[in-house]
């Protein structure tokens, strides 16, 4: 076992805890622990998996902390399902604690904690120079500072539909991005049409090929940071962060926003914001309120729009899937950046491009 490089528990609910012996894996690149329901705890000499590049522990929901050890994982790229609280143990892992990690290009973030972030995280994840894609959901037994009696689960569905306001049925699942799920785009080329999700992620993979022309006046004007996607599931404020419109966790290309209390993206303190993002996706937002006009104001380089239940999002011009395509937008940045990509590949047919699946895993 010493020369094992993936180890995939995924989905195996009787895991409560991994044995010490982990420690001895130590070729050991991908640990995948996503879904294991009744893990409870994770060792602390996992912080001998110096290899360890990607490491998955999303939806284990009774992980109410994680050991300080994972600071010592200098080699991770991805890590999903990082629990941040406020209830923690002295000997549990803060966001602090990784501030060593500087090669993390994918984070995700479980907390109970409405502050969040603080000054210290927002510097942390700041430092994060390569960090691409950063997600944030809030909910669990700790939103709002109080416990949670009815249930024993931080992070279950339930608790995090309570803190946003939505039904966990309809809750998204864009938090798998297609570069993180192999299978998923393997199977995606099987399928006879194409939905709004698929297209928008097609469309998300086009951007990675893409840089940036153009410098504009807004608000994120002089940021050099790497962030091209941010997600935020079940904020619970009413207004955007003051760390997100000031452009230091501001997303350069993606935008994904689902369930929470969020009434504004566009007019905050009589300031209208500005938003280079090219991919805008709102969902479950009952009380986001605005109309295509001060959308168009605020997001003026958009390209790809998809809304899900945001009942006073008025006059968006969008098909029956909940999508709006500015084609010629893009047709005429694709043109000028000289990569003759076509714009066909966002037309609904039955034609799927192949998709490119490179030797290496990704999670």
């Amino acid at each position: 076992m010493k020369h094992l490089q993936l180890l995939s528990l995924q989905g195996i609910s009787r895991i409560t805890e991994l044995p010490d012996s982990i420690g001895k894996l130590a070729s050991l690149k991908i640990l995948d622990l996503n879904a294991c329901h009744n893990l409870a705890l994770l060792p602390k000499n996992i912080g001998a998996l110096k290899k360890l590049t990607h490491l998955d522990i999303s939806q284990c929901y009774l992980l109410d902390h994680i050991p300080k050890e994972l600071s010592s994982l200098t080699q991770l790229q991805v890590l999903k399902g990082l629990v941040v609280g406020d209830l923690i143990s002295s000997d549990s892992c803060s966001l602090e604690d990784l501030a060593g990690l500087l090669k993390l290009r994918k984070l995700s973030i479980y907390t109970g904690n409405v502050k969040f972030p603080t000054d210290k995280e927002l510097n942390v994840l700041q430092d994060f120079e390569n960090l691409e894609k950063l997600t944030i959901e809030w909910g669990g037994k700790w939103f709002s500072g109080k416990q949670n009696k009815n249930s024993k689960q931080p992070n279950s569905p339930a608790n995090l539909s309570n803190a946003g306001g939505v039904k966990m049925v309809d809750k998204p699942n864009s938090t798998k991005a297609p570069q993180d799920n192999i299978s998923t785009q393997l199977n995606e080329t099987h399928q006879p049409a194409q939905t709004a999700s698929a297209v928008g992620r097609k469309l998300s993979k086009k951007f990675s090929f893409m840089r940036s022309s153009t410098q504009t006046s807004s608000l994120n004007a002089g940021d050099t940071r790497s962030l091209q996607k941010l997600e935020l599931h079940c904020f619970p404020g009413t207004a955007a962060p003051t760390w997100l419109i000031e452009g230091k966790l501001k997303p350069q290309k993606s935008l994904y926003i689902s369930g929470g209390h969020l009434q504004t993206l566009s007019i905050i303190q009589d300031k209208r914001i500005v938003w280079n993002v090219k991919i805008l996706c709102l969902k479950f937002l009952s009380e986001l309120k605005m109309d295509w006009g001060d959308l168009q104001k605020s997001f003026p380089e958009l390209i790809y729009l998809e809304k899900v239940r945001c009942p006073k999002l008025t006059f968006f011009p969008c098909d029956e899937h909940g999508v709006w395509l500015n084609g010629k937008m893009e047709a005429k940045r694709m043109e000028e950046s000289g990569l003759g990509l076509s714009w066909s590949f966002l037309k609904r047919s039955d034609t799927i491009y192949p998709i490119t699946v490179s030797s290496s895993t990704s999670k």
